[in-house]
């Protein structure tokens, strides 16, 4: 997949990155093992538990993200700089 926007495939999971990414790399170096599906999960609760209205929540679509490349950066980033 080209990443085209300032590294990752799109912008939507370039903010993904942005406002989580150390709090999934912490988890990531916690030894959680289904990253892709941790980070999907917990994005789609915090959006979910969010007391904003709705109209805030058509601003990103979710459906967009590329967890797998998410989890992949957080692995593997943890993995070489604890290796």
């Amino acid at each position: 997949m080209k990443n085209d926007y300032n590294g990752w495939a799109n912008r939507e999971t370039w903010l993904v990155n942005v406002w989580l990414g150390d709090y999934f790399s912490e988890v990531a170096l916690d030894g959680q093992h289904r990253m892709a599906d941790y980070i999907e999960s917990t994005v789609y609760d915090m959006l979910d538990d969010a007391d904003m209205p709705d109209m805030f929540k058509d601003f990103i679509d979710l459906g967009c993200v590329d967890y797998r490349a998410l989890a992949d950066h957080y692995t593997t980033a943890d993995a070489v700089a604890h290796a």
